[in-house]
């Protein structure tokens, strides 16, 4: 990666900066001379960290065969991570959850717009903050 953009694999050869855009849409690479649209052959990441370690990818590759482990690793880190930092333990927030209904979207076939849904606090209308939540 140079500059925010990836290099080095068969796929990425005539991938640039000038791809980039603000519409959130998939780019593809295109391998010269082919006429589809491909996935890049990149190899597997072999970052570790600290150099020396388990790369990278023998992690995510653990993980997906095997969702103990992962789970494990990840209530070690999460304890860790909610317990560092904060000598006097973490602090109550707000309740946003009494009276909040998020009804199921309605049914839609693969190629409908999802649209978009609203949650909303079952009280008085106009009594308290509004509030949106969206999905794409």
């Amino acid at each position: 990666m140079t500059d925010g953009v990836p290099h080095g694999c068969h796929g990425l050869e005539n991938f640039g900066r000038d791809m980039a855009s603000d519409r959130r849409s998939v780019v593809w690479s295109w391998f010269p001379g082919g006429w589809n649209k491909e996935a890049p052959e990149c190899g597997k990441q072999m970052v570790a960290e600290p150099p020396g370690s388990t790369p990278t990818s023998q992690i995510m590759e653990e993980f997906a065969e095997d969702q103990t482990a992962w789970i494990d690793a990840f209530n070690l880190a999460y304890e860790k991570m909610t317990s560092n930092g904060y000598p006097d333990g973490l602090k109550d927030t707000p309740d946003i959850h009494t009276n909040l209904v998020c009804p199921l979207p309605p049914i839609k076939m693969k190629w409908e717009s999802q649209g978009s849904y609203g949650c909303y606090i079952l009280d008085k209308a106009g009594s308290g903050p509004f509030f949106m939540l969206g999905n794409r």
